[in-house]
């Protein structure tokens, strides 16, 4: 009994769990820029709970080991140029954003650089999932192709559980499952790195000039120098188009750099191409010899209406397996599009959302988080 007793009285009160939970995130780097008006050394500790949420381990175990198929349905779809443009034409009638990637898409694919087979992609994907109360599935939300964020501070906030739970109730180290997502994204990057060879070249990260996740993305750049010894250069869209050319050899070169990787960590939403200067530099990047993290196909790829198409019957059969395209489905909710209106089956899912609106979600054609209406 003396000893549950102590147990007891070493956990935690709420209060004491969250400051030193503040105080652990400010230690490990687990924090944001400020904003506003603030300095930009000013942080404050990520947004985070202070234990780990519970969750299911079967679909958990699930959507680890059907990551690695998503993965090769991105490449696949952004290698089918025809199926992106049938797809994706709808929407480019009235989105002028939607239209210019696919314009872009069909300039570089028409080029012969971009048409060598020994052309570096890199592929950082995140799948973002909810679990379905009623039926206990992990149903998918959305799967970014571009400037998946939070790999970093993931893996930080993993070991603050891990941490915790230790501390709070004796868990051991396998208590939370590890999330290697930042090593891995480094690993990835450093890997096309010395596949393009490229000497004295940088990892170009491309970025909002005032970026409220800043050391999310430091993450990774102070990774690939302390591991692999490569130098990240961090530019804006209108930097490279301001800075850029491309050399005889079709290489990036921006200011003094030469550019083996462009990892975009930006480029996602329309917002962040105010000038016609902004296309400029993200037409340079991908004009050239550099891998691209994503290329405008994979942005393409992980569009809402890609992710709808991909959900019709006997789509998913045309890039993967029979048994990988039976996996990935089981992932799938119930898409719609709403193009056709003179289609009974869209005119039937029309008035089941009108009756019942708390049954749907309307989706836009964005990335980036929030934009849907409930």
């Amino acid at each position: 009994m003396a000893g549950e007793e102590k147990a007891v009285e070493s956990v935690r009160s709420a209060e004491e769990l969250a400051q030193d939970s503040i105080a652990w995130a400010t230690q490990h780097g687990l924090v944001m820029r400020l904003g506003g008006d603030s300095p930009q050394a000013a942080v404050i500790h990520a947004p985070m709970t202070l234990l780990p949420t519970p969750f299911p381990k079967e679909p958990f175990v699930q959507a680890v080991e059907v990551m690695p198929i998503l993965n090769r349905l991105v490449d696949a779809v952004s290698r089918d140029s025809a199926f992106l443009k049938s797809v994706l034409s709808s929407a480019a009638q009235y989105d002028d954003f939607t239209a210019n990637l696919l314009e872009l898409n069909d300039a570089t694919m028409a080029s012969s650089r971009q048409t060598d087979s020994s052309e570096v992609v890199v592929g950082v994907h995140r799948s973002d999932y909810m679990l379905d109360e009623p039926s206990g599935k992990l149903l998918q939300v959305e799967l970014n192709t571009i400037a998946s964020s939070f790999g970093s501070l993931g893996s930080i906030v993993s070991q603050l559980h891990a941490h915790n739970t230790a501390q709070q109730a004796g868990m051991g180290p396998d208590g939370v499952p590890a999330n290697a997502a930042l090593a891995e994204c480094v690993i990835a990057l450093a890997t096309a790195y010395n596949a393009v060879d490229l000497e004295h070249s940088v990892v170009l990260m491309v970025v909002e000039s005032d970026e409220q996740n800043y050391y999310d993305q430091q993450w990774i750049a102070s990774q690939l120098w302390d591991v692999y010894s490569i130098r990240t250069v961090r530019k804006t869209l209108a930097d490279i188009a301001s800075e850029g050319n491309l050399d005889d050899s079709g290489n990036l070169r921006c200011g003094d750099h030469c550019v083996a990787v462009a990892y975009f960590r930006s480029g996602y939403s329309p917002d962040h191409y105010p000038t016609s200067r902004q296309w400029d530099g993200r037409r340079l990047i991908e004009s050239s010899t550099a891998a691209k993290c994503p290329t405008v196909a994979y942005h393409l790829a992980g569009t809402k209406k890609v992710q709808q198409q991909l959900a019709r019957p006997g789509v998913l059969e045309q890039f993967l397996e029979e048994e990988d395209a039976f996996h990935v489905r089981k992932f799938f909710a119930g898409l719609w599009g709403l193009e056709d209106l003179s289609d009974p089956e869209t005119q039937r899912t029309v008035q089941e959302a009108i009756s019942h609106p708390e049954k749907f979600v309307l989706k836009p054609q964005r990335e980036g988080g929030g934009n849907n209406l409930y």
